[in-house]
């Protein structure tokens, strides 16, 4: 990673690979760098095949926390993946994942960031389709007391 991000060339770019999963229309795996599709090797060594879609990818701005978040909007013009996602069952959400590899090392993806669920899927009238995936919300709620003076007034000798 050290080599890609700081003394990369030119000649060297990397590769976004995306995967949707739902049961209803299976693995569907995205990648804009080569027209022919490319092969690559996912984190546990297996070979997937990865066809060419145009796409622009966009990460949430906070990657510190647990709140991971991606936009990722595609150029579908055929309507076949919008027909696909609105004759899946909405009741099972879309799992998304994602991949980062560089151009020439295909073996393992630099970074991966997996099973995100789909919550948003946008379309226009241009043949634009955006997905806005993020990780499961476990927390929304709080939990626990607040330790206020007012509640707990022994407090004081501790401030």
């Amino acid at each position: 990673m050290e080599s890609f991000f700081l003394t990369r060339t030119s000649a060297i770019a990397k590769i976004d690979c995306i995967e949707l999963y739902h049961p209803d229309f299976g693995y569907l795996r995205y990648q804009a760098y080569d027209d022919d599709g490319i092969t690559v090797q996912h984190e546990d060594g297996a070979p997937h095949l990865y066809e060419y879609e145009s796409f622009e990818i966009t990460r949430g701005n906070v990657t510190s926390d647990l709140d991971q978040g991606f936009s990722i909007t595609f150029a579908d013009y055929k309507d076949d993946l919008k027909n696909k996602v609105n004759t899946a069952d909405h009741m099972t959400p879309i799992v998304f994942s994602w991949r980062l590899y560089r151009s020439d090392d295909l073996n393992g993806p630099m970074f991966v960031q997996r099973d995100l669920y789909v919550i948003r899927v946008n379309s226009d009238g241009t043949g634009m389709v955006t997905f806005e995936a993020s990780a499961e919300q476990l927390n929304n709620v709080k939990t626990g007391d607040s330790y206020t003076l007012a509640k707990f007034s022994t407090l004081k000798g501790a401030v």
